[in-house]
């Protein structure tokens, strides 16, 4: 299938760009639970390859065609009436754009895990999608409150994180050996895949 080429959103260049980092076979390796000779890492992107069509039937990535085209072709539906505006809510231009950058990262995270796991690589995925924005959430949380946000997490979890003076590269990267399972996950050991970790 052509590719759709459009110029998107500074936020979405910075996520994707730190993502095809976080996911390349170097930090794969860094962080993959078995050893990197379990699977030759210069394989992955063949496998990848290979995998194209059943990766793009992947309903993450089918999500992010679509809005991809709308954006491009401007058709995104428009919120109407009965919304307050970004100083009504309380928030800066800075906070509204952690949110989205937060959003598109949450977004990012889910299709790579999703992939990640067709691969053979990724072993925890639910890929629950929706909760992209939910990162509102995490500019109104203290630090030590206390969230059971059943698996619509992500986002409120990476804008806290970020709140608190951790890189976003760090954030990524623990959430991708979460996915992984890799013992060096810093929340939970390789016992389950979770985010957060710190006193609270």
């Amino acid at each position: 299938p052509a590719r759709l080429s459009i110029s998107l959103p500074p936020p979405q260049l910075r996520a994707t760009a730190m993502l095809s980092r976080v996911f390349s076979r170097r930090a794969l390796a860094a962080c993959a639970r078995t050893p990197p000779s379990a699977r030759p890492l210069a394989s992955l992107a063949q496998a990848r390859a290979e995998k194209a069509d059943e990766l793009g039937r992947l309903a993450e990535a089918h999500q992010r065609r679509v809005f991809l085209e709308r954006l491009a072709n401007g058709h995104l539906q428009r919120v109407r009436g009965g919304h307050a505006s970004t100083s009504e809510a309380g928030l800066g231009v800075d906070q509204l754009l952690s949110v989205i950058e937060c959003g598109f990262t949450t977004q990012l995270l889910h299709a790579e895990s999703r992939v990640a796991s067709a691969l053979g690589q990724g072993f925890y995925t639910i890929g629950p999608g929706g909760e992209e924005l939910l990162g509102a959430i995490g500019l109104n949380l203290r630090e030590n409150d206390a969230v059971a946000l059943h698996y619509r997490h992500l986002s409120t979890s990476l804008v806290r994180a970020l709140r608190a003076g951790r890189s976003r590269r760090d954030v990524i990267l623990d959430r991708a050996r979460g996915y992984t399972v890799s013992t060096r996950d810093p929340v939970t050991g390789g016992r389950h895949c979770a985010i957060g970790g710190g006193e609270h």
